[in-house]
């Protein structure tokens, strides 16, 4: 009941806490919103006062590059400003988030970036891989275990691959482990 009514409200109108700290990228302390003439007019107010709340605490959550991706609004049954003790905690509070949020999209833009990758390789009938030479490590995309037929649970290893490889071909093979072995990277 109480989110319901202001969730979209526009950020450009001054009738919320929120909208103002966002826009100026400033904590915004409403010590008291029955009284405070800032928000004499505003329809938040008696909102707020409806649902028995008297404060409201806005604090910007900041990306690395400035930009506000968020805010931290704190809301009181009692009029009141943040103790120095409660906006260290805010702070903390913020900058946790703004770690929690920047992590979800670069998580989200990853998972979009490999899904766009796989669909390519995927129409283009062709997969790439890594092998880490030092430790023998094998990655393999989900194409690549379409072409070669093999199960995207198993470990593939050289062995693996050889198994599937043309006996006529395996001098090629082997020559070109030994090349990559020796520190060697340029292979057709």
């Amino acid at each position: 009941s109480y989110t319901d009514p202001i969730a979209g409200l526009s950020l450009t109108d001054d009738a919320l806490p929120c909208a103002i700290a966002v826009r100026q990228k400033v904590q915004v302390i409403a010590e008291d919103m029955d009284t405070d003439p800032r928000w004499r007019d505003s329809s938040v107010r008696t909102h707020v006062l409806e649902h028995g709340l008297r404060s409201v605490w806005s604090t910007p959550i900041y990306a690395k590059d400035g930009n506000v991706l968020g805010t931290l609004c704190l809301y009181h049954s009692r009029p009141g400003a943040p103790s120095p003790q409660q906006q260290n905690l805010i702070a903390h509070a913020t900058h946790l988030a703004s770690i929690a949020i920047e992590r979800s999209r670069t998580e989200a833009a990853l998972r979009r970036s490999e899904a766009f990758l796989a669909e390519g390789q995927n129409l283009a009938r062709m997969g790439n891989f890594s092998w880490h030479v030092a430790t023998g490590e094998i990655t393999w995309s989900e194409q690549l275990h379409r072409i070669f037929e093999f199960d995207p649970r198993d470990v593939v290893t050289l062995e693996l691959i050889a198994s599937r490889m043309h006996p006529d071909d395996m001098p090629l093979l082997e020559d070109m482990v030994e090349r990559a072995k020796r520190g060697e990277s340029d292979f057709e």
